[in-house]
C-alpha cells in the first residue's frame, strides 16, 4: 500500500508523574522517535510499560512508531488501548484515523479524526490529517475544504500548502498547484517534498528542464528519499536519458531492495536499449519478490519470443497462465512455442483456447487480475538493507567478548548460571546464553582454552564446562561430549542444555555425511545415487530425548524444541513448543518471530501478522519486512 500521508507529529505534553525517572525514559523514547531510532525506543516505551502499565502514553507513542513502521495491525492495537485508558486523548484518535485510512478502512478513519475535531476543534494538524484521509479517498474537493479550514487556524504550516497543491495537481489545476507549492517553499526553503512536487507539475505540462531542475534540488536537500530519485528516472526516460534513468533505478533498489517497481521499470528500458539479458534479470528478480506477478512473467517470455528461445519461452507461458489461467495472450505465445518444439496438437489447443477467451470476456476477474498485476512500489520502507532473518537458531551457551551485547530479554536466564562460571574465564570475556555466533576468532578460542588447561580450580567441573563450549566452537565435538559427560548425573542446567546441542550438531554432521550424493562406477559409467535409512528419524529422536532430561517450565527449552520439530517439517508440534515458550515469558521475542514463521507456512496469514507484530515490538527488526510482505492490503 502506498502511503501519501504528510503528518505533523505534535508531541503531547507530559504530565507530571509519580517518578521523574519514568518522565526522564518518555522524554528519551521521544528524543528516539523523532531521531527514527525506533528500536531503541521501543525498548524504552516497553520497560515504562512493563513497569507501570497504567500510564498512558508509552502506548500511544509505541502506537505511533509502529505506523512509521507499517505495522497498521499493532499500531491499531495500541492506540486503541490508549483511548481506552483515556477516551479524551485526542492524538490517539488523530493517529488511529491515519492507520485506519492506511488499512483502507475509510469510515473509521472519518468517525475516528472527527471525534479529534470535537475534542480539539481549533487544531490545525487535525483538520490537515482529514484532509489528507479525503486525498486517499480521492475525494479533492473535500480534501481542499479541509486544508482551507487548516489554513485558517494556522498560516505558518508549510505541509498545509504542499497538500492543497497535491490536490490541485490531481485536479490538473497548475498553476495553483504551483502557487501553493511556492507558498509552502517561502515557508520553508529547505521543504524537499515541495520542490519534488513541483517538478511532478512541471513533468504534467511537458516542462521537462524545469521539472528536472525542481527535482534535482529535491534530492540535494535530502538524498535518502528514494521516490525522489524514481520521480527523476521517469523525467529523465521524458527527456529520453536512458543512462540516467537506469541509473536512477538502480538508486531505488539501492534505498530500497524490494521496489519491485523499480525492477520492472528498469526491465522495460533495458528492453528497449538491447540489454535483453539484464532485462531477464530484472524481470526474474520480480518474480523472486512477487511470485505471482504475471506481467514479469509475460514479459520475460516476450523476450524469449523475439530470441526465438522457445523452451524457456514455453516455461514463462506455464507459469503466467498457472498464475492466470483467463490470460489469452499467454495461451497465444505458448501456441507458438509449443509449435517451435514439435507439439502440434498442444499448440492447436492453446489457440483455440485463446480465441475462446478473447470472445467471451466477462469471464475475466478483476479483481484477481489487478492482484497478480500489482508491484510493491512502497518507497516509504527500506527494510531491505539487511538480508531477512530465516529463523532464530537454537539458543545455547557461549563464550564471547565482554563487550558483545547479549539480547536484553535472555539476560535474566543467564544470571544465576553464569556468574559463577566467567570468574574461571580471562578477564576480557564472559559466558552468556545467546543464539547468535560468538564472533571469536580460532586464535582467541585457543587461547581461552589454554588458559582454561592452566586453571587447576576445578572442583565442580566449571573448566570442564567450559572446556566443552570452547570445544564445540573449534567443532571437537567428542571432546565435548567427553566434558560433558561428567555432569549427566547432575542438575546443572547450562550442561544438560549443552549436551542437547551439541546432539542436534553431530545429528547434522551425520546427516551431512549420510546424505550426501555418492558417485559409483558401473560399466564406466558414472552413477549418482542417495542413501537412505531411518537415521535421521532416529538421531531426531535423540535429541528430543536429551531435551526431555530438561525442565518442561524452562522457555528456553521450549523454544529450542520448536526449532527442533520446525526442521522435522512438523510445523504444528512446532508451532505447540513456540506457544508454551511463549506463555513462559510473554517477551520471549524469538518466539514470536519464528511461531509467525511457522503460521505462514500454514497459511494462517492473521495469526501471522500479530506474531510479527510483537516481535517487532518486542526489537526483532526484521518483523516489520515480513509484515509490510504479508501484513498489508497489497500482500496476498
Amino acid at each position: 500500500m502506498r502511503r501519501i500521508l504528510i503528518i505533523i507529529f505534535t508531541f503531547i505534553y507530559i504530565v507530571s508523574f509519580s517518578q521523574l525517572d519514568t518522565k526522564n525514559l518518555i522524554i528519551k523514547a521521544r528524543l528516539n522517535i523523532y531521531n527514527q531510532n525506533y528500536p531503541k525506543a521501543l525498548q524504552i516505551l516497553n520497560s515504562i510499560i512493563n513497569i507501570k502499565p497504567e500510564l498512558v502514553e508509552p502506548y500511544f507513542y509505541r502506537g505511533v512508531i509502529k505506523y512509521q513502521l507499517n505495522d497498521m495491525l499493532g499500531a491499531e492495537s495500541d492506540l486503541s488501548k490508549t483511548i481506552s485508558m483515556n477516551p479524551y486523548y485526542t492524538s490517539a484518535y488523530q493517529y488511529l484515523s491515519i492507520v485506519k485510512s492506511n488499512q483502507q478502512d475509510y469510515n473509521s478513519a472519518i468517525n475516528s479524526i472527527n471525534k479529534a475535531i470535537e475534542l480539539s476543534p481549533y487544531n490545525a494538524s487535525i483538520y490537515l490529517t482529514k484532509g489528507i484521509i479525503y486525498l486517499q479517498m480521492q475525494e479533492t474537493g473535500n480534501a481542499i475544504i479541509n486544508f482551507k479550514k487548516a489554513e485558517e487556524l494556522n498560516n505558518q504550516l508549510p505541509e498545509i500548502y504542499l497538500n492543497i497543491g497535491v490536490a490541485y495537481l490531481i485536479e490538473k489545476k497548475y498553476n495553483k498547484a504551483l502557487n501553493n507549492l511556492d507558498k509552502a517553499i517561502k515557508l520553508n526553503v529547505f521543504f524537499a517534498d515541495a520542490y519534488a512536487r513541483k517538478a511532478i507539475v512541471y513533468l504534467d505540462k511537458e516542462k521537462l528542464d524545469s521539472a528536472l531542475t525542481q527535482i534535482d534540488y529535491a534530492i540535494k536537500l535530502d538524498k535518502k528519499k528514494s521516490i525522489y530519485y524514481y520521480w527523476r528516472a521517469n523525467i529523465r526516460y521524458k527527456i529520453p536519458d536512458f543512462d540516467g534513468t537506469i541509473k536512477d533505478y538502480d538508486k531505488v533498489i539501492k534505498l530500497n531492495p524490494e521496489n519491485t517497481l523499480a525492477y520492472y521499470n528498469r526491465a522495460i528500458i533495458k528492453t528497449e536499449i538491447g540489454l535483453y539479458n539484464d532485462a531477464i534479470d530484472d524481470y526474474t528478480k520480480v518474480n523472486e519478490l512477487e511470485p505471482n506477478n504475471l506481467l514479469a512473467y509475460y514479459n520475460k517470455g516476450t523476450i524469449f519470443y523475439n530470441q526465438k528461445n522457445y523452451k524457456n519461452l514455453l516455461k514463462e507461458m506455464d507459469k503466467a497462465i498457472e498464475i492466470y489461467p483467463e490470460f489469452s495472450q499467454a495461451y497465444k505465445l505458448r501456441s507458438i512455442a509449443k509449435e517451435n518444439t514439435g507439439d502440434k496438437k498442444g499448440a492447436y489447443k492453446d489457440m483455440y483456447i485463446a480465441n475462446k477467451l478473447n470472445s467471451d470476456k466477462s469471464i475475466i476477474d478483476t479483481t484477481k487480475l489487478n492482484k497478480i498485476i500489482s508491484f510493491n512500489d512502497n518507497f516509504n520502507l527500506n527494510f531491505g538493507v539487511k538480508k531477512i532473518k530465516n529463523s532464530f537458531k537454537n539458543i545455547e551457551y557461549k563464550i564471547v567478548k565482554k563487550d558483545f551485547e547479549q539480547t536484553e530479554f535472555l539476560k535474566k536466564y543467564s544470571l544465576n548460571d553464569t556468574d559463577n562460571l566467567n570468574k574461571f574465564l580471562p578477564k576480557d570475556y564472559k559466558i552468556i546464553l545467546t543464539e547468535n555466533n560468538s564472533q571469536l576468532t580460532k586464535e582467541e578460542q585457543i587461547i581461552i582454552y589454554e588458559y582454561l588447561n592452566n586453571t587447576t580450580d576445578d572442583t565442580k567441573n566449571h573448566i570442564s564446562f567450559l572446556k566443552s563450549i570452547i570445544n564445540i566452537e573449534l567443532k571437537n565435538y567428542q571432546s565435548a561430549k567427553t566434558n560433558l559427560l561428567k555432569f549427566k548425573n547432575t542438575d546443572f542446567f547450562p550442561a544438560k542444555l549443552t549436551f542437547a546441542v551439541l546432539q542436534e550438531k553431530l545429528t547434522t554432521l551425520d546427516n551431512n555425511i549420510t546424505k550426501t550424493n555418492s558417485i559409483i562406477n558401473i560399466n564406466g559409467v558414472d552413477n549418482k545415487y542417495e542413501t537412505t535409512d531411518n537415521k535421521t528419524t532416529t538421531n531426531f529422536n535423540n535429541i528430543i530425548e536429551n531435551y526431555s532430561t530438561l525442565n518442561k517450565n524452562n522457555p528456553i527449552v521450549n523454544f529450542n524444541l520448536g526449532n527442533i520439530y520446525n526442521k522435522k517439517g512438523e510445523y504444528y508440534t512446532s508451532t505447540h513448543y513456540y506457544t508454551k515458550c511463549i506463555e513462559l515469558d510473554k517477551d520471549f521475542a524469538y518466539a514470536y518471530y519464528n511461531r509467525g514463521k511457522n503460521y505462514i507456512i500454514l497459511k494462517e496469514t492473521k495469526n501471522a501478522c500479530a506474531d510479527f507484530s510483537k516481535s517487532g515490538e518486542l526489537g526483532i527488526e526484521e518483523s516489520y519486512k515480513l509484515i509490510n510482505k504479508y501484513c498489508n492490503s497489497n500482500a496476498e
